[in-house]
């Protein structure tokens, strides 16, 4: 029986050639054959996108596995409907996971258009460590950590 690692490497070579015969296809014949999968993979990820998962079990996925530094909500909601091919609207939801403490927001200079999103293990007093934080988030003193 194959291992975990071994089904993923095998699964990761099946979708490379599957787009390798969808670009012949479209080049030989001019037929258009859409080579993507209804579930993401990517090699340098850690599993899978939970794609009948809950939304909120994706947008952790996404602080795991994709995002590496905080974000703005504009960016989550963007790699989410990447990965879900379908347009979503998550406000409401991620307010609830930062009341859950599943999430934290730094908002900067007490404006809401200037706030970042990231896991709570990634703040360091007030801010978010300078590991996780975002090269574009301002540099103030004025910052406040919601949901921590």
């Amino acid at each position: 029986m194959d291992t975990k690692e071994d089904l993923i490497r095998k699964r990761h070579e099946l979708l490379k050639r599957a787009e390798l015969i969808s670009l012949v296809l479209q080049a030989e014949y001019g037929e258009v054959v859409d080579s993507k999968p209804n579930v993401i993979f990517d090699s340098s990820i850690n599993g899978v996108f939970p794609m009948k998962g809950g939304t909120v079990k994706q947008i952790l996925w996404l602080f795991e596995n994709v995002f590496s530094k905080s974000v703005k909500l504009k960016e989550v909601v963007e790699k989410l409907e990447e990965y879900k091919g379908e347009n979503i609207k998550i406000d409401n939801l991620v307010r609830r996971m930062r009341t859950d403490k599943k999430l934290v927001m730094v908002k900067y200079e007490n404006k809401q258009i200037l706030s970042w999103w990231g896991k709570p293990e990634w703040i360091n007093g007030n801010d978010f460590d300078k590991e996780y934080k975002s090269d574009d988030a301002p540099e103030t003193d004025i910052k406040e950590v919601v949901g921590s």
